[in-house]
């Protein structure tokens, strides 16, 4: 994940902690955009491949807090 895509996971934690879920939530979707996108053009390397199932299970985190179960579980299956 790029740097900017890592700081937005740890901003989206933070927001968590201060009870901002929808901030959080919007954070979680651009760091899963960002690592999407890495993953995409490269698509044999695993590292980046992990990366983007990371952000997805830190989106699907978030969903769940919001109430968003549907969307949770198929972050959760995805990545």
């Amino acid at each position: 994940m790029s740097e900017y895509g890592a700081t937005l996971a740890w901003l989206a934690d933070t927001q968590m902690e201060a009870c901002k879920l929808g901030d959080a939530l919007i954070s979680r979707q651009e760091s899963v955009s960002i690592a999407r996108d890495q993953a995409d053009r490269a698509p044999g390397n695993a590292k980046l491949k992990g990366r983007y199932a990371f952000s997805l299970t830190g989106l699907a985190t978030v969903s769940w807090q919001v109430g968003l179960l549907d969307s949770a579980k198929q972050h959760y299956a995805e990545s």
